[in-house]
């Protein structure tokens, strides 16, 4: 008889499934008139029906996990429900109980034209009789947007709304989300119906970034508030938003913010130049206020562009002629917050 229509009662009380030597269901009997439905074997031609019989024969040598392989590609290709319950007797085999009853509700679905109602019944008491073998477990994850696997099978991602069923035994359960470090725990299934599983994600260090800066000598270089030297610096900082300023007796004063990504590298090079005594010029016609040598001369390098990455030329002059001779327009490199003075 065909392993489909094994009897309910073997099936539900020693869980051993399909072991007659043909997996295809026999044909239900019809009167002499009737045309008699092809077999699974009969309906299928080439390829298919080749490795569908590759899939028995596989079975047959308790090659399980091959006969699904054969089973699961003539599925995908004709989408026979026959082959549904072939797929869910590999499963039972390969100990894999929640899958094999995901596959028979699907068999019972999309049979539903096509099994009689002992065979849907089969069905329905197989899908009870392993659910004791099946742990539904709550997952816990104090990170959400983590993608969770279980044996490499992705499940979801986190928060996860409704419990995982896992298959008595033990399981490889994997999380994983960028800038953490990938969470991995073998878990051990046991007679517990109801399990919690806890996903603990921990961010990975962020790599440091690498900042110079290179000023004239005497100079004072301050990075956070903090001295740090005197005419240049080089030193790691954490890669964020940091403040330097870099003073000069006499000299104006640089003072800007600088962002650094991971890993990236940036030089700074500050050139001061010297405040001016000259009287404020003022032009009440165009109210322009001019203050003379008001300036700070800055370049960046960076071999990692980024945020907050600017680049400067060395800034032309332009001079226009006010009575009494030329007088020079200050310059305002870019970055500048605007000049400060520090004796």
């Amino acid at each position: 008889m065909a392993l489909r229509r094994a009897s309910a009662f073997a099936f539900v009380t020693s869980i051993a499934l399909f072991h007659q030597p043909s997996l295809a269901a026999e044909p239900i009997p019809v009167s002499p008139s009737a045309k008699a439905p092809l077999t699974l074997s009969e309906s299928l031609v080439g390829q298919d029906r080749e490795q569908y019989e590759a899939g028995k024969l596989a079975f047959q040598s308790t090659n399980y996990a091959g006969a699904l392989i054969f089973f699961e590609a003539v599925y995908r290709r004709v989408h026979d429900p026959r082959l549904l319950w072939n797929m869910a007797a590999c499963n039972k085999a390969l100990a894999r109980y929640a899958r094999m009853q995901d596959v028979l509700r699907l068999y019972i679905a999309e049979g539903k034209d096509v099994i009689s109602e002992t065979e849907r019944d089969q069905a329905k008491a197989a899908i009870v009789a392993v659910d004791a073998l099946v742990v539904r477990a709550r997952v816990q994850s104090n990170v959400d947007g983590s993608d969770v696997y279980v044996d490499d099978d992705r499940i979801g991602r986190t928060p996860l709304t409704e419990p995982l069923r896992l298959d008595v035994g033990e399981h490889r359960v994997r999380a994983m989300k960028e800038g953490y470090v990938d969470f991995i725990e073998r878990v051990s299934v046991g007679s517990q119906r109801v399990m919690t599983l806890n996903i603990k994600m921990i961010a990975k260090p962020l790599l440091p970034a690498h900042l110079v800066v290179l000023a004239g000598p005497e100079q004072t270089i301050a990075i956070d508030g903090r001295t740090v030297g005197t005419g240049q610096w080089d030193g790691t900082v954490s890669p964020t938003r940091h403040r330097v300023l870099v003073t000069g007796k006499g000299m104006n004063s640089y003072a800007n913010d600088v962002s650094l990504r991971p890993g990236e590298e940036q030089k700074l090079y500050v050139k001061l130049e010297r405040r001016s005594n000259l009287a404020t010029w003022l032009w009440i016609a165009g109210s322009v206020a001019l203050a003379g040598g008001v300036a700070t001369t800055v370049y960046f390098a960076t071999r990692s562009t980024g945020p907050g990455t600017v680049q400067t030329k060395d800034p032309d002059k332009s001079g226009i002629t006010w009575p009494g001779g030329p007088v020079v327009m200050p310059s305002f490199p870019i970055p500048m917050s605007g000049p400060t003075s520090s004796e």
